[in-house]
């Protein structure tokens, strides 16, 4: 892409972004989100105590565990300038995600400079960026460095080069202080680094440098937190947060998909058990939350086992289904607004069954908007599947990152369904949707319609 039309497709994305902010309502809606309620009281105590509270038992006692603490340093980092006004923050998140939509321009147009710009042009009119760019909440920041990441990975796949490995780790690295989501996907990139070299006939030293460039550039962001959890909860995870998503949220969606019963339900259900179990056990809580969160997980992962594979299997194809196509307009605030019941607590033995007592408690703005959404993603995933053909075609190397890409993220994200959690898909499917309205069936399938047409006239 040009230097110009990159700077008119900021701009654009920018105006897109702020107009959206300018009308998005009142201080509530801007803390519609549960994680807010995490990062910014944090990002307050770390102002107080110092970022060292976040690293040793000397500076303080703020230890932020449920989450990485990438966003609240960066809100804590902003807030010496802005105070407690957070609109300057979410507009400085639109300029970050502006700048997202030119990078994943610059990524389409390693496939063509056509590409390239359509690409760029639909990320800035994607509604997923511009919500989550509205939003006090990772995503913004966390895309920008995940596309860098994907830019420099791309590059690596067209010509494997350690110093492409080595940017492709560090921005890697540096996303996962954001969230921890593509943790598991790591070992498997550095296989690659090492794989892709050789499979394409490079010397054995560029596949070594490059594994080495890759590991220690993407192990120096997270550093920090590493020693941090080590030296202070003897743990080597990101975060503490996998026993509660599996008690919370999987265990009782699995439950939920099998007899019926409703997530709030299922989940009080869920707990009530383990705090049976630990007392039955004369396990004693400790004061570790890696500890807390290993526990959480064996206990959840042992009531898993006693469901049938059906219902998991069921729940995680429902998941991915939905997190593939569910229209990002559903969690705008003025959408959430809408009187509406909430559908994880919707009864009903079955998606459909649920779907339909969802839909019919629903207000009729709200069905509407919702019908349109659903007919929106349904045209814009059969694109992105003639996307995919496509790459197939042009890169089949790119196209099976891409396809590696979206079953990781899906597999990883489970039952658990909300537009965000394909925020790391969304480059991918941007660049495939651009695929697909580029791709030559159309023009024949148009190039057929006016010969039938003119056809039937002169007949």
């Amino acid at each position: 892409m040009s230097v110009r039309f990159s700077l008119f497709l900021f701009l654009f994305a920018l105006g897109m972004r702020w107009i959206s902010l300018a009308f998005l309502g009142s201080d509530e809606a801007m803390f519609m989100v549960e994680d807010v309620n995490m990062y910014w009281p944090a990002s307050a105590e770390i102002l107080s105590h110092g970022a060292s509270a976040l690293f040793t038992m000397d500076g303080g006692t703020l230890f932020i565990t449920e989450r990485v603490p990438g966003y609240p340093l960066f809100l804590a980092f902003l807030r010496i300038f802005f105070g407690d006004s957070y609109i300057p923050i979410l507009a400085l998140q639109g300029i970050i995600d502006s700048g997202t939509c030119v990078l994943i321009g610059f990524l389409g147009a390693m496939l063509s400079p056509h590409i390239g710009r359509l690409s760029a042009v639909l990320a800035a009119l994607w509604p997923n960026l511009i919500i989550h760019s509205n939003f006090l909440l990772s995503e913004a920041l966390f895309l920008h460095l995940f596309v860098w990441m994907l830019y420099f990975s791309a590059r690596f796949l067209k010509r494997p080069r350690p110093q492409f490995a080595g940017l492709s780790g560090l921005f890697l690295g540096a996303s996962l202080t954001l969230r921890s989501v593509s943790q598991l996907a790591t070992p498997v990139m550095l296989v690659l680094t090492f794989a892709v070299p050789l499979i394409q006939r490079k010397p054995l030293k560029t596949a070594v440098f490059s594994s080495i460039a890759f590991t220690l550039a993407c192990a120096i962001p997270l550093s920090p937190l590493l020693t941090r959890n080590i030296s202070a909860f003897d743990s080597a995870a990101l975060s503490a947060q996998s026993g509660h998503h599996l008690l919370g949220w999987v265990v009782p969606l699995v439950r939920g998909i099998g007899d019926g019963t409703p997530h709030d339900t299922a989940s009080r259900q869920t707990h009530e058990g383990y705090a049976t179990y630990l007392a039955e056990e004369n396990i004693t809580p400790t004061d570790n939350p890696f500890r807390e969160s290993t526990r959480m997980s064996e206990y959840a992962l042992e009531e898993l086992k006693k469901m049938p594979a059906s219902w998991i299997a069921r729940i995680w194809v429902q998941g991915a289904a939905i997190n593939l196509a569910a229209p990002a307009i559903l969690i705008d605030p003025r959408v959430r607004a809408l009187p509406k019941p909430s559908f994880y607590d919707t009864p009903g033995a079955g998606f459909g069954a649920r779907l339909w007592s969802f839909v019919e408690e629903s207000s009729g703005a709200y069905f509407t908007i919702l019908a349109l959404g659903i007919a929106g993603a349904g045209l814009v995933l059969i694109l992105q599947g003639v996307g995919f053909i496509r790459l197939v075609q042009l890169s089949p190397w790119a196209a099976l990152f891409a396809g590696l890409m979206v079953l990781y993220f899906l597999g990883v994200t489970g039952p658990v369904t909300s537009p965000k959690y394909r925020l790391p898909l969304e480059p991918v499917l941007i660049i495939l949707t651009a695929l697909g309205l580029a791709a030559p069936f159309w023009a024949r399938l148009w190039k057929d319609l006016r010969q039938r047409i003119e056809n039937q006239k002169t007949s």
